[in-house]
């Protein structure tokens, strides 16, 4: 983001405050309980029911941080098969994620043996095929 462009009181600050932290929090917090309405909304569609995400999510360590450049989902999985059916179902995280303008998907691999795998959700399309 170019913040040259910005007029000054659009710019993040440079010192937060604790009224800043506080929010910030408080914004994770209403996006993660919005996600989490968005996969019940999802599993519940019958022609979903082979790519449940709530049972999946549920196995794994995740989080929505709004530090950095960009509003981020964060998994963390706990081995390495349901790290792998991440990764298979990453493509159905992106509308749900599209809508809460999440705009990052981070997956750390178990133990963290490999770098994450960091995607952005408007980039997700590319990783769709034909099959």
């Amino acid at each position: 983001m170019n913040y040259f462009a910005l007029p000054a009181d659009d710019l993040p600050p440079t010192n937060f405050t604790v009224s800043d932290l506080v929010l910030t929090r408080e914004l994770e917090t209403c996006l993660k309980e919005y996600f989490d309405l968005e996969c019940d909304r999802h599993d519940s569609q019958p022609e979903n029911s082979h790519t449940a995400l709530r049972p999946l999510l549920s196995q794994c360590q995740w989080h929505i941080t709004t530090h950095g450049d960009m509003t981020t989902l964060v998994i963390q999985s706990p081995n390495t098969v349901t790290n792998w059916r991440i990764l298979e179902n990453i493509i159905e995280l992106a509308p749900l994620l599209e809508k809460l303008a999440i705009a990052k998907i981070r997956v750390f691999s178990p133990l963290d043996t490999e770098p994450p795998l960091e995607v952005r959700v408007s980039e997700i399309s590319v990783y769709q095929y034909s099959g």
